[in-house]
C-alpha cells in the first residue's frame, strides 16, 4: 500500500511539470501548530491553492474540512481528498 507521502509528493511533482515557474508551493508538515492545515500550500498564477492529499478510499477529518472552508471563503482553490495529480490538474485546470 502507498504511501500518503507519496501522492504528496505525486502532485507537487506534476504541477512543478505543468506550470513551471507559474507554481510555487511546500509541503506542510504537521505538528502541534500546523494541525488541520492542508498537506500542500501554494500560488498558481496569483491564485493560492490549498490541497489536503488522501490515500484513495480515505478522507479528511471534519478538523481538515473546516480549515479547508476558511481557505475557500478567502479564495483559494481547494483540492480535498487528492489521490491522484490527474484529480488536481483536472481540478485547477477548471478553476483558473
Amino acid at each position: 500500500m502507498p504511501k500518503e507521502s507519496a501522492v504528496v509528493k505525486s502532485i507537487r511533482d506534476a504541477l512543478k511539470k505543468k506550470y513551471g515557474h507559474q507554481w510555487y508551493g511546500i509541503k506542510i508538515h504537521g505538528d502541534q501548530y500546523t494541525v488541520n492545515q492542508p498537506d500542500i500550500l501554494g500560488c498558481l498564477a496569483g491564485r493560492c491553492v490549498a490541497i489536503e492529499c488522501k490515500l484513495p478510499g480515505k478522507h479528511a477529518r471534519p478538523g481538515q474540512l473546516a480549515i479547508l472552508r476558511l481557505w475557500a471563503r478567502a479564495g483559494a482553490i481547494v483540492i480535498t481528498d487528492a489521490s491522484s495529480k490527474e484529480q488536481v490538474l483536472q481540478v485547477i485546470e477548471t478553476s483558473l
